[in-house]
Parts: C-alpha cells; structure tokens; sequence
C-alpha cells in the first residue's frame, strides 16, 4: 500500500483527542533512525523528511492539519513536558478527561 492510497481520518470535534507534539527538529531525526532500522528498503534522507517527502508527510503538515491550539475538544501536550513531568502531565490528562 502506497502513502497515496492510505486514508487517516481525524476525529470530529466531538470526542476529546490528546495531541501530543515533539520538537521537529527531534521528530526528524528519530523518524529518520525509525525508517533506517525498520524500513531500511525505503531510501529518504533526512531533507526528504523535512520536506514531507516520505511516507506520512511533513511534521509542519500533520500539525496544521490537525490545528490543536484552534481545535475544540483537544489537548495538546509538549513530548518533552511528558519526559521530564509525567506526574504533572498525568494529572492535567486526568483533568481534561474528567477522571
């Protein structure tokens, strides 16, 4: 299956999504790492990642798309937050959800 003919569907506004976005510059790199290790038969260099040359597109693309500091209903939190304050993420998870 080609990138072209999968489909990813965004939730609607609706249900409550938990965003969670990481650095680019790290995305890239750990995606890229991603790709040699467990897909080495695709080729992409890290500019094909940047520019979205890949097989789920840009970072910038999949932050746009989903909008989450404009979308009702979601929560964005910082990959970096969770790595250096997971009890301080859990609980405004757990607030978010209600629980």
């Amino acid at each position: 299956m080609t990138s072209s003919e999968k489909l990813l569907v965004k939730s609607t506004n609706i249900w409550k999504a938990i965003y969670i976005v990481r650095d680019g510059r790290s995305t890239v790199v750990s995606y890229f790492h991603f790709l040699k290790e467990f897909e080495p038969e695709w080729e992409y260099s890290i500019e094909d990642i940047v520019v979205g040359d890949c097989e789920f597109g840009s970072w910038t693309d999949h932050f746009k798309a989903w909008a989450p500091k404009q979308r009702s209903n979601t929560l964005l939190l910082r990959y970096e937050d969770m790595v250096c304050n997971p009890s301080s993420v859990i609980k405004t998870i757990s607030e978010f959800l209600g629980i």
